[in-house]
């Protein structure tokens, strides 16, 4: 078959049909760019000198290498046909994310972890982007108008040449320095339409944000680049994956790890059933990694994938061309980064994290994660690679030693290495590649007719993940400071603030006052976002942080909290790093039921106090 018939035909049930339009790749990789520097707001910072040279190299190499590559991405989805059976697959992948979500949409704000800085930041892109959405969706109309309809020659120059005239009169605003922001992007339509609704649960606009990048993943990005919808042979590796612990709640949280994981896993399969054009994964990982640094380090496992498949010189440098142009948006992110005074950079740990410490703390916290059975997965991840053709293997094989290459990364960083060693967050990209060959293998059994084996699999991985998922889900019926801990040592943190809040004013305690005195049990934390965090009652109170107070007066009520040490911390409760200060908790509690006429409290169902809320002295 000749090139021509591969970009401009695509099989179907009744044979192959042609379709009205095609995508050049170097068209492709130009929209990629413009819209990473776009939606990351990096390209008002084009006017710096190292990021200017740089970007525009890259739209001049792209507008001379239409000479010398002929590819072509086919646009379109797959056949309707099979719809329903798809979203019927889709919805079984999604459940356990979908069920987590709605389980706990009505919680009270997890304090400490990222969360909070998160949505300020949201808040603040939300407001960046309404100004500029207008001129940058005029500006992606005409950029995709000369690229699916005139195709004129130097439109890749011309779009740097607005790009970097923009920039001579507007900055990128330092606070998408710290990560990369097109999680922020994604955040915004989600911002706008939770203010809209005035959501008294802000921080639901961003998990809901996160959560839908599994069914972009299911209903956009695998039938847009794969051609392939949801089904049957997906359920092994969702099963894997989806139905993990620490992935489903994960995936309900404001982190940016899921977009990149969709990514991620696009480029996986892509590269694993070798599809074509190569260059589309390698600008799929570029994508992934404007979401979530890590991903970067799965660019050079693609190209090495791609280089044992492609055959020719030709081949083979082309797809070299286009992993410079998939690293491009990242590179001027981390200029932009290093130029804004933020320092995140790897830095070799030394020696000792060969040491029998933090081995065990390590392997501590895969069996924490895993609960032990669980560890079974990984076994199961590897025999999938039987079913896979020789070729496959090879590239399954590629992925699995990425995999390890992220484990890699944060066991040895300094950074991690010395405070969140295990950490499940930072392995959610290695898990999902070292389950990569679950992508494949999947179809392998069914068009083999193996349906036994398949469907043994399927049994078998639900098996194994039940215990696990099982036990968190049952967390969801207890009150919310029994999830406290789930991320990690110090996070997050669930306190009754809103449900002591709420009880006191249908109680009648603030005939009086609107003021409420917050004390804050947390060492090196400052509740000053609260009224942000629960905008329903910053309107109606105002909260005072500063003084950290236990009496009742005739203006100011009092909030008491108390951390719940559930989950991991109650195993390193007494840890120095993690240790929780209760010393002062009895002769609190004293003094509000001393100083206050009225006095609730929040009990979880041992008994154990986590907050109490007095108004009005006696």
């Amino acid at each position: 078959m000749s090139s021509a018939d591969l970009r401009l035909r695509l099989p179907t049930d009744g044979g192959a049909r042609s379709l009205p339009r095609t995508l050049h790749l170097v068209d492709a990789a130009a929209l990629f760019l413009v819209t990473t520097l776009v939606a990351s707001g990096i390209w008002l910072d084009l006017d710096r000198p190292k990021l200017g040279v740089l970007v525009g190299a890259v739209f001049l190499a792209l507008t001379l290498a239409r000479r010398w590559t002929g590819e072509s991405f086919v646009l379109g989805l797959p056949p309707r046909k099979g719809v329903l059976r798809a979203l019927a697959v889709a919805l079984l992948a999604i459940a356990p994310v979908a069920v987590y979500l709605a389980l706990t949409w009505r919680e009270e704000f997890p304090f400490l972890g990222d969360h909070d800085f998160h949505l300020g930041t949201s808040w603040a892109a939300l407001d960046f982007w309404s100004k500029w959405a207008p001129w940058v969706a005029t500006g992606f109309a005409l950029m995709a108008a000369a690229a699916l309809l005139g195709r004129p020659r130097f439109w890749p120059l011309a779009a740097f040449a607005v790009l970097l005239g923009s920039s001579f009169f507007f900055a990128t605003p330092s606070l998408f320095a710290r990560y990369p922001s097109l999680g922020y992007f994604v955040d915004a339509p989600f911002n706008r339409l939770f203010r809209w609704l005035d959501s008294p649960s802000p921080l639901n606009a961003l998990r809901l944000a996160t959560a839908s990048s599994v069914v972009v993943w299911l209903l956009v990005l695998r039938p847009l680049f794969l051609k392939r919808w949801p089904a049957a042979e997906l359920l092994p590796f969702a099963l894997y994956f989806l139905y993990q612990r620490d992935v489903f709640y994960f995936f309900t949280t404001s982190y940016f790890e899921p977009w990149a994981i969709v990514f991620a896993l696009v480029t996986a399969e892509y590269t694993l059933r070798e599809c074509r054009p190569a260059g589309i994964a390698l600008l799929l990982v570029g994508a992934a990694a404007m979401f979530k640094e890590q991903a970067i380090l799965l660019l050079p496992f693609t190209w090495l994938a791609q280089q044992l498949q492609l055959q020719g010189l030709r081949q083979r440098l082309e797809s070299t061309f286009f992993a410079v142009v998939a690293a491009t948006p990242f590179v001027a992110y981390v200029i932009f980064r290093n130029a804004s005074g933020v320092w995140r950079n790897f830095k070799f740990a030394g020696l000792r994290v060969f040491d029998a410490a933090h081995f065990a703390e390590f392997g501590h916290r895969l069996l924490s994660q895993f609960d032990g059975s669980g560890l079974l997965l990984f076994p199961v991840a590897l025999v999938a690679l039987w079913p896979l053709t020789r070729p496959a293997r090879r590239t399954a094989l590629i992925f699995l030693a990425a995999a390890l290459a992220q484990a890699l990364f944060f066991f040895v960083d300094e950074l991690t290495a010395s405070r969140w060693t295990g950490y499940p967050r930072f392995h959610l990209l290695a898990v999902a590649l070292f389950g990569s060959p679950l992508l494949v293998s999947g179809s392998r059994l069914l068009e083999s007719g193996r349906r036994r084996r398949f469907a043994l699999a399927c049994l078998l991985i639900l098996a194994i993940q039940a215990p696990t998922a099982i036990a968190a889900f049952s967390l969801t019926a207890k009150p919310d400071p029994a999830r406290n801990f789930l991320e990690h040592y110090d996070s997050p943190v669930f306190l009754p603030i809103r449900q002591l809040v709420r009880e006191a004013e249908a109680r009648g305690f603030f005939t009086a006052t609107n003021q409420i005195s917050v004390y804050n049990p947390f060492r090196d934390y400052f509740f000053d976002g609260m009224p942000g965090f629960y905008p329903d009652l910053g309107r109606r109170f105002r909260f005072l942080f500063r003084q950290q107070s236990c009496r009742c007066t005739r203006d100011r009520a009092v909030l008491i909290l108390f951390i719940y040490p559930a989950g991991l911390d109650e195993e390193k409760s007494r840890d120095p790093r993690f240790a929780i200060d209760k010393s002062w908790e009895p002769a609190c509690v004293e003094e509000v039921y001393r100083s206050c006429g009225k006095v609730w409290p929040a009990r979880m169902p041992d008994g154990s106090l986590v907050g109490l809320i007095g108004s009005a002295p006696p």
